[in-house]
């Protein structure tokens, strides 16, 4: 398993992961992986004291949010490339 999430943040089938292992084991092996960010961790810790429901709920909403980010950080970068150079 080790091997599959030090793909670090590229896209990764986590369902297929983390399933099998059940929540404890799975959060774990989150906090033993070197590439997880302090703010995941921080995440991780806060959302286990906060129904499961309103936890699912914000990381749906972070992730659209996310998307959004950097997409226009994306169209941002391809505004400002020089011409020719992409």
């Amino acid at each position: 398993m080790a091997n599959k999430m030090t793909a670090s943040r590229s896209k990764v089938d986590l369902k297929s992961i983390f399933d099998p292992l059940g929540y404890s084991i799975a959060v774990k092996a989150v906090n033993e992986n070197p590439a997880t960010s302090y703010r995941l961790r921080q995440r991780i810790e806060e959302d286990a004291r906060v129904d499961p429901v309103d936890a699912l709920a914000d990381a749906e909403l972070l992730v659209e949010l996310a998307k959004v980010r950097l997409r226009e950080v994306f169209e941002q970068s391809l505004d400002t490339a020089p011409k020719g150079k992409l």
